[in-house]
């Protein structure tokens, strides 16, 4: 559908951060786990039977509770991968002081450390760390990333981070001939 393709286009990346009780904690497994799928992508399963988690239940679960920040409080341009010195890559990011979601981060980080906090963009889940400390601004993510996956994350965060509008200078509808 062109219209829906344009309007897709269109809009701008949905970052959004949401704490994930659903988890557990690090000690403590939750009714959902994290798994990785054949991309070795992060996904949601349910614990108990190992199935994935529905959209529905995500909607219900997650989605429906205001996130604790999103792309709009973050510096976009902060957002970079970097070499760990013992070893692999994080991804460093950073919240604007200004915006709201930046107190509520770190209220959030101070009071569930060993909790699980998800990044979604467009409802996709792109990860889900641990809480290991208050974060108060910049932050790290770290996980078993090589460099080029931690570019890969660092990449996604910044499109979710920052406002790209699209201007349409021109449609065309495309038709195919039988000759």
């Amino acid at each position: 559908d062109e219209t829906e393709a344009l309007a897709r286009l269109q809009s701008t990346a949905s970052l959004k951060f949401y704490l994930l009780r659903q988890l557990g904690k690090k000690d403590q497994p939750g009714i959902w786990s994290l798994r990785h799928d054949k991309e070795d992508n992060d996904i949601l399963v349910h614990t108990n039977t190992g199935l994935p988690v529905s959209d529905a239940e995500l909607e219900e679960g997650v989605f429906n509770e205001p996130p604790i920040a999103s792309g709009e409080d973050m510096i976009g341009e902060s957002c970079k991968a970097e070499l760990n010195p013992q070893g692999g890559a994080y991804i460093a990011f950073e919240f604007d002081p200004l915006k709201p979601g930046s107190a509520k981060f770190e209220e959030t980080t101070r009071a569930f450390q060993d909790h699980y906090l998800a990044v979604f963009l467009d409802k996709k889940l792109l990860t889900a760390p641990t809480i290991n400390g208050p974060i108060s601004g910049k932050g790290i993510i770290e996980g078993n990333f090589t460099l080029e996956s931690a570019k890969a994350l660092a990449d996604q965060l910044k499109a979710g981070a920052l406002p790209v509008p699209l201007e349409v200078l021109e449609t065309r509808k495309l038709e195919a001939t039988l000759g």
